[in-house]
């Protein structure tokens, strides 16, 4: 399930489709994002009953940094300029990212680098934006951990 949230700086009609759970859709920067955006990700596990904050997150920090910091981990090989989207990260170094409309397309999170310190099961990501003025938009997803077959 995807969660849409509007916002000044922010916004998306982003969904998961098909037996993968790929992710396809739109996302719009509203305005050019610069080092005074702010970007933070929290993640939640599943308990059973209800999501429980993780201790492992993105704080609050630019997000120009935060793209510098986990494009090459994180990003790259999951969310690729030509293939996925038409975002172009210019390899991690984006600043400031454009204004404009992008389209992600049957997209999925390759796992490789960052599956050993995830629990395996359901988890919650909310990616929040914020400015001076307080939050700007945001989404939240909740994806399926597991190891894939080799």
């Amino acid at each position: 399930a995807v969660n849409n949230i509007p916002g000044r700086l922010f916004s998306s009609d982003l969904k998961l489709v098909g037996r993968e759970r790929l992710f396809n859709g739109t996302w719009e920067h509203l305005e050019d994002l610069t080092k005074d955006t702010q970007l933070s990700v929290e993640l939640f596990s599943n308990s059973g009953f209800d999501y429980k904050p993780m201790a492992m997150a993105v704080p609050q920090m630019s997000i120009c940094t935060a793209i510098q910091t986990y494009y090459g981990r994180f990003i790259k090989n999951s969310v690729r300029t030509g293939i996925d989207t038409d975002f172009d990260f210019q390899d991690g170094n984006v600043c400031p990212v454009p204004k404009g409309k992008y389209y992600l397309k049957n997209m999925s999170f390759d796992m490789a680098g960052w599956v050993s310190f995830l629990p395996r099961g359901l988890i919650k990501t909310k990616i929040n934006y914020m400015d001076n003025d307080g939050f700007g938009g945001g989404v939240e997803f909740i994806v399926e951990i597991k190891d894939r077959p080799i």
